[in-house]
C-alpha cells in the first residue's frame, strides 16, 4: 500500500507542476516550498530550545488552531512554535500568527522530503489541526520518536479511513499519542473502530470566535452604512451561493446587504459587481464611505468579515454548494440567524444549530426567500436564533485549555 501511496504523491506533484504553467496558485505552491527549506533551517539555527509544530492545511484550519497556539504559549513560554501550511492561501493570509514564532510550508509527502523537514526543525511535538493525513510524515515522526497528535478532529462513520482496504493508513493514526475530537459522535466512531487514543475535548475554533465576539473593535463605516436598516451579510460566497441570494434584493428593498466574496481577485469582484443593477452597488476599496448610500456593498478586501458579523441581522455563509460550507461559528458567536447550503456534514455545529432552530439549510432560492420573510416579520424569531447561537458558543468554550492539558502530558 505504501508503494501505491508513493506513486499517488509523485503523480500529484507532477500535476501541480503542470498546473503551475497556468495557475498562479500552483506556482506559489511550488516556489513557496523551494524558498521555505533554507528559511526554516536558518530560523531553527537561530532559535534553539523546545519546539512545537502546528500543521494547518489552510487558513480555516489555522483559525481552528489559534486558541491552542495562544494557550500553549501562555503555559509554555519558553517553547518556540512553528505553523506549517499545505496551501498558499493559508500561508499568505496568516499574517497574525497568534503567538507562533515562524511559519513555513509543509513539503510534499515524500519520505526523503519529510525526513529533511524534521531534521531541519527538530520538533519535540507535532500537532495536526483537524485532519490531514500525510503518511510518510507520520512514519518519519514515529521513526524519530517525535510524538504527534490530532486536535479538533471530526470523524464520520463513512470516512474512507475505516474501510477494510485502509488498514495500512489506519495504523498511522493508531500510533498517534492522542486524537482530540470535537464531538461525541466522532469519539464514538473512532472507538468503534478500535482507537483507544481518542479523547473528547471540543472545537478550538469556539474559543477563538467567543474571544472575537467580546473584542471591542468597532467598524464605524459598517454602522454608518447600515443605519436603521436590517443588515444581511453574505460571508465568503461563491457563484452558486449568490444564485440563491440575488432575489432577496428586490424582495426586501428596505434591508441592506454586504457581500464579502471568498475570492477577492479583480476578476471575481467584477463578475459579482456585474450581477447587480448599475448604481445600486458600491465597492469598499473604490468608493469612499461617505458615498455608501445604496443598499449593496461589496467588501473586496480581506480581514474584516469576522468583525462585520457583529452588525449583521442575518448571515449566509458560502461554500455549501461546493467543497463544503465555510465557518459558521463566527456569525454564530454574534447571534446571527444562519443560512448555508447542503454540504455541511464536516461541521457538526451546523446540524446542532439547525436542530435548535437557529440555522437553516437552503437548497432552493425560494426556501431562503420564505425564511427571510418569516425572520424579518418576527423579531421574536430573530431573538430565538440569537439566544440559541450564543448559548451554543457559551456551552462549548474551553477546548483549547483541554487540548493543552492533554498535549502537555506527551512531552
Amino acid at each position: 500500500m505504501r508503494f501505491f501511496y508513493s506513486i499517488a504523491i509523485a503523480l500529484y506533484l507532477q500535476a501541480i507542476k503542470l498546473a503551475a504553467l497556468r495557475s498562479e496558485k500552483a506556482k506559489k505552491w511550488l516556489s513557496g516550498r523551494i524558498d521555505s527549506k533554507s528559511q526554516r533551517k536558518s530560523w531553527r539555527d537561530a532559535n534553539s530550545g523546545k519546539l512545537l509544530i502546528v500543521h494547518a492545511a489552510s487558513l480555516g484550519e489555522f483559525e481552528q488552531g489559534r486558541g491552542l497556539i495562544e494557550a500553549w504559549k501562555k503555559t509554555h513560554p519558553n517553547w518556540k512554535i512553528v505553523v506549517s501550511f499545505f496551501s498558499p492561501s493559508g500561508y499568505e493570509k496568516a499574517t497574525d500568527l497568534s503567538g507562533a514564532d515562524f511559519k513555513t510550508y509543509l513539503p510534499i509527502d515524500k519520505k526523503r522530503d519529510m525526513e529533511s523537514f524534521l531534521f531541519d526543525l527538530k520538533p519535540d511535538l507535532f500537532v495536526f489541526i483537524r485532519y490531514e493525513f500525510w503518511f510518510n510524515l507520520m512514519n518519519a515522526l514515529s521513526h524519530n520518536d517525535i510524538p504527534y497528535a490530532f486536535v479538533s478532529a471530526h470523524f464520520r462513520p463513512s470516512l474512507w479511513l475505516f474501510k477494510p482496504y485502509a488498514t495500512w493508513a489506519k495504523k498511522h493514526l493508531l500510533r498517534a499519542k492522542a486524537i482530540l475530537v470535537q464531538d461525541e459522535s466522532s469519539l464514538e466512531t473512532v472507538q468503534k473502530n478500535g482507537f483507544s487514543n481518542a479523547f473528547l475535548v471540543g472545537d478550538g475554533r469556539i474559543d477563538r470566535v467567543a474571544h472575537l465576539a467580546l473584542d471591542e473593535n468597532p467598524l464605524p463605516w459598517v454602522n454608518a452604512f447600515k443605519g436603521n436598516r436590517l443588515l444581511f451579510v453574505a460571508g465568503s460566497p461563491w457563484a452558486e451561493d449568490e444564485d440563491r441570494m440575488m432575489g432577496l434584493i428586490d424582495l426586501f428593498p428596505d434591508i441592506c446587504f454586504i457581500f464579502a466574496p471568498h475570492d477577492v481577485s479583480e476578476v471575481n469582484v467584477q463578475r459579482l459587481y456585474s450581477r447587480f443593477t448599475s448604481g445600486r452597488v458600491h465597492l469598499y476599496s473604490r468608493d469612499g464611505i461617505e458615498t455608501f448610500r445604496s443598499n449593496i456593498l461589496i467588501l473586496d478586501t480581506i480581514g474584516t468579515l469576522s468583525r462585520i458579523y457583529a452588525y449583521a441581522d442575518f448571515a449566509f455563509v458560502g461554500g455549501g454548494y461546493g467543497d463544503g460550507v465555510h465557518s459558521i461559528l463566527e456569525p454564530a458567536a454574534f447571534g446571527c440567524p444562519l443560512f448555508f447550503g447542503p454540504k455541511h456534514q464536516a461541521f457538526p455545529e451546523a446540524s446542532i444549530l439547525m436542530d435548535r432552530g437557529a440555522a437553516f439549510e437552503i437548497n432552493k432560492k425560494q426556501e431562503l426567500e420564505i425564511k427571510m420573510s418569516e425572520l424579518i416579520s418576527s423579531p421574536e424569531m430573530r431573538k430565538h436564533c440569537k439566544l440559541q447561537c450564543k448559548a451554543f458558543i457559551e456551552s462549548n468554550k474551553g477546548a483549547s485549555a483541554k487540548m493543552v492539558a492533554h498535549l502537555a502530558q506527551l512531552v
